[in-house]
């Protein structure tokens, strides 16, 4: 997520606490000033926790992501569903859906999606996605 959403954050909760000052600390101090504070910092802490919430790794075989609301996510290229590449506005923006309905849809071009790239042109190219080989033999037990 953009470093500007963790700002704008810390931004509104400083305002916040600045209107709230003035609001709840003056005598004489508007009420509706110290009740539109509490509105702005619960609103910058609700941009703070989305920024610190927000990832997205990608590795050779899985895309793991966490939402912003925080909750964490795989989806193996091996289960992708559909995939969909588009231009909206000059930036490229990929949608993936696994075959459990858990879809990432975010900017190519702010993430580093390599590696998920890649397993779509090995998709296209062999129709079938690439499969992680467990290292050793098996054991049948002999």
């Amino acid at each position: 997520m953009p470093k500007v959403v963790a700002l704008v954050g810390w931004l509104f909760v400083c305002v916040g606490l600045l209107m709230g000052l003035v609001g709840f600390a003056s005598p004489e101090g508007p009420l509706g000033a110290g009740i539109a504070s509490v509105a702005i910092i619960a609103g910058g802490m609700a941009f703070v926790a989305m920024y610190r919430n927000f990832y997205v790794v990608t590795y050779a075989y899985e895309v793991v992501f966490r939402s912003v609301l925080g909750k964490e996510r795989k989806i193996p290229y091996s289960e992708i569903q559909h995939y969909h590449l588009q231009t909206m506005k000059g930036q490229r923006f990929l949608t993936v859906k696994s075959i459990h309905g858990v879809k990432l849809s975010l900017n190519i071009d702010a993430y580093d999606m390599k590696p998920l790239l890649r397993a779509i042109d090995y998709h296209q190219a062999t129709g079938c996605w690439p499969v992680r080989v467990e290292a050793g033999t098996p054991d049948f037990g002999y």
